[in-house]
């Protein structure tokens, strides 16, 4: 699966890399890391942007803290 960077590179999709963003949002959150990777996962498409996996995982996390309250 491809993403495309902020500079219009088109490269494989790195699932490291967004784990690591994951976890480092997560911290201090009542939201379960791997539970966000898997749930946004379900939603990446070849071509997304960089900026819309942003989106997508800050989406699912507000939905999820949502949820919990």
């Amino acid at each position: 699966m491809k993403v495309v960077k902020r500079a219009g590179v088109l490269e494989n999709l790195d699932i490291r890399k967004i784990r690591t963003v994951i976890a480092f949002a997560c911290k201090g959150l009542r939201v379960d890391p791997l539970e966000l990777e898997m749930d946004a996962q379900i939603q990446f498409r070849d071509g997304i942007t960089t900026k819309e996996i942003q989106q997508l995982l800050i989406r699912t996390a507000a939905e999820k803290v949502s949820a919990e309250n």
